[in-house]
């Protein structure tokens, strides 16, 4: 996992245990999804083509 995504979903997690506003959750949880599903592909592709 890069730094920077990596970083990106520690805070949306943070703030998944911490928001009190519905959106600010639900943003929190689009972040996780697709920072995660980013990340992973990005390591796939990395690994294939090494």
């Amino acid at each position: 996992m890069n730094l920077t995504g990596f970083l990106s979903v520690m805070m949306a997690q943070k703030v998944m245990n911490s928001a009190t506003h519905k959106q600010l959750r639900d943003l929190a949880q689009d972040i996780i999804k697709t920072q995660t599903a980013q990340i992973q592909q990005l390591e796939q592709l990395s690994k294939a083509s090494s």
